[in-house]
């Protein structure tokens, strides 16, 4: 299971961005999406990811950024046997409420319940198959 923690929320900084880790599990990621409202970015501490930004692929690693910004379609995934972590900045901050809400109990994660309030929320369109 992947886990997010929130370093920084927006409660701290009059909702201007909010800073959260996290921690990527062997095979997990997460679909493709765009946000309407948020710029986020990556930055990947340890392991591999590969993002996705529109229709391009990259895989990075320790010391890589990657900046998405709103409106962008984008996803990442581990595809290794070992998690990956980052570094997620959201501008402007807000959204981490969410992820602390379905990420941080020990509970199954609810895809479809995250992805309904993400959309009503924070106006985050999710692709699911």
């Amino acid at each position: 299971t992947d886990r997010v923690t929130t370093k920084v929320n927006a409660r701290d900084t009059g909702g201007q961005y909010s800073l959260m880790t996290w921690v990527a599990a062997p095979k997990t990621g997460s679909p493709p999406h765009a946000h309407a409202h948020y710029d986020e970015t990556f930055y990947v501490l340890e392991g591999q990811l590969e993002f996705v930004l529109g229709h391009e692929s990259v895989t990075t690693g320790p010391g890589d950024l990657v900046r998405v910004p709103a409106g962008t379609r984008h996803a990442f995934r581990n595809n290794s046997e070992k998690p990956a972590e980052m570094l997620v900045g959201l501008i402007p901050g807000g959204m981490e409420e969410l992820f602390y809400k379905y990420r941080t109990d020990e509970r199954e994660f609810d895809l479809i319940g995250f992805v309904e309030e993400a959309k009503q929320l924070h106006g985050t369109e999710y692709e699911l198959p």
